[in-house]
């Protein structure tokens, strides 16, 4: 089905000279993180090369891409309708054939576009660990596909409030915040139930036990997901088990969820709240048809 407004935010976008230089300043970070592992564990020590180390840092290279995905993501996201506000050009794509829902899926696939553009980009510089082993294909296409989600997720809420607020600089705040929140929100509860048993329990902290619903919660984190990938990649379940599973006690039901099934799953989760802010958004932004109702009237009246 084509989509005029993902057509025209494509070609809008390609002409911009800022992609070019994002694109510069992304890979060159990523690049620079990946000469410095190498030059840490080959040269420095060149008697004793640790392979171990290297698929460690891959896993921090892999943190270092989302988080600049993290930065990027709700600025894009939150300018995407404010901006048409902005420039008094929203009331002209709310007259056209266009439904709002079609609106709301065009600036988002343009925006995620723009993300793919920046994750295949680098898959070359995530490919030099080729070079010495321990991660396969199907890493860095688990990478790719979960950068996706995240973009898609995070999208979803920068375009909810972007159709809410009518500034950019008002939308592209409560996005950040927002984010932040749904990444930190397992732990920040965590750490108030801690608090309350701590003081109904006269400072007594060992027969403290991490309630289930708490740790359902971290399904919706992108933290979390991307330590559950981590874990499954380099086999380090000491991850998930602290940041995940918050240390949880061995007789409950989450410890006998692995890594695989908590990422499908969280995926899943993310996906299916980033489709219900769309459609939020696409209702937030239909216009008021009162002309309709007042012409029933008109009609009865007649």
């Amino acid at each position: 089905m084509k989509n005029p407004v993902l057509s025209k935010e494509l070609r809008a976008t390609a002409r911009r000279p800022r992609l070019v230089l994002g694109l510069f300043v992304f890979n060159t970070v990523l690049a620079f993180m990946v000469v410095a592992v190498f030059r840490l564990n080959f040269y420095i020590s060149a008697s004793e090369v640790s392979y171990s180390n290297v698929i460690r840092f891959f896993s921090w290279i892999e943190i270092a891409e989302f988080l600049l995905l993290a930065f990027i993501v709700p600025s894009l996201m939150a300018g995407s309708i404010a901006g048409e506000r902005e420039k008094q050009t929203l009331d002209i794509l709310l007259t056209t054939p266009m439904s709002t829902l079609t609106i709301i899926v065009g600036k988002l696939l343009a925006s995620t576009g723009t993300i793919l553009l920046f994750i295949f980009s680098s898959i070359p510089i995530m490919s030099v660990v080729f070079l010495i082993g321990g991660v396969g294909l199907f890493d860095i296409v688990l990478i790719v596909v979960y950068a996706c989600v995240f973009a898609i997720y995070i999208g979803s809420i920068g375009i909810f409030f972007s159709s809410i607020f009518r500034r950019t600089i008002f939308a592209t705040i409560t996005t950040y915040g927002a984010c932040v929140f749904t990444c930190v929100l397992p732990y920040v509860a965590y750490w108030i139930g801690y608090w309350i048993y701590l003081s109904g329990d006269d400072g007594l902290s060992d027969g403290f036990q991490v309630p289930g619903w708490l740790i359902l919660l971290g399904l919706f984190s992108p933290v979390d997901s991307l330590v559950s990938m981590l874990s499954y990649q380099i086999a380090g379940n000491t991850w998930y088990r602290q940041i995940c599973l918050l240390n949880i006690n061995a007789d409950s039901f989450w410890q006998s969820v692995n890594t695989g099934e908590w990422m499908c799953v969280s995926m899943l989760l993310q996906m299916l709240v980033a489709a219900v802010l769309i459609l939020a958004s696409a209702k937030i932004l239909e216009p008021v048809k009162a002309g309709k109702k007042h012409w029933k009237i008109e009609e009865k009246n007649v």
